[in-house]
């Protein structure tokens, strides 16, 4: 396993993003995305093989990159169709995600999104349980 820091900042803006890890296991495995993460995302991971994202808790600083990561996804799949997307987060997830999907320019993409609530589950992301 390789594990990548996105970014280890607050939600106080600096220079510096928030948070967000890159588990690079089977398969790559996004941990939190907040402000600053998916530039950084796309330096070290082809985000095409993005398959799975956990969400730790719903603060804005742990996911507010998901936005553009999901409009980039389903922009790009209409000319080069990608993998269903998981999402995995704390209850309410689904609800949030409803929501970011009935923003323009988050509908129309050619892969499913899966979402799915978790407490204390156990749960996988490729081979990684």
């Amino acid at each position: 396993m390789e594990l990548i820091i996105l970014g280890s900042g607050t939600a106080v803006p600096t220079e510096r993003a928030t948070a967000g890890y890159l588990a690079k296991m089977d398969k790559p495995i996004v941990m939190d995305m907040g402000r600053g993460t998916f530039i950084n995302l796309c330096k070290s991971q082809r985000r095409e093989d993005v398959e799975h994202i956990l969400i730790s808790h719903h603060h804005v600083d742990h996911y507010s990159d998901l936005l553009p990561f999901l409009q980039t996804a389903i922009h790009e799949s209409r000319d080069a169709p990608r993998k269903d997307l998981n999402i995995i987060g704390p209850a309410g997830t689904k609800e949030l995600f409803k929501k970011f999907l009935t923003l323009p320019g988050m509908a129309d993409g050619t892969f499913k999104i899966h979402v799915k609530d978790v407490s204390n589950e156990t749960f996988t992301a490729g081979r990684t349980r």
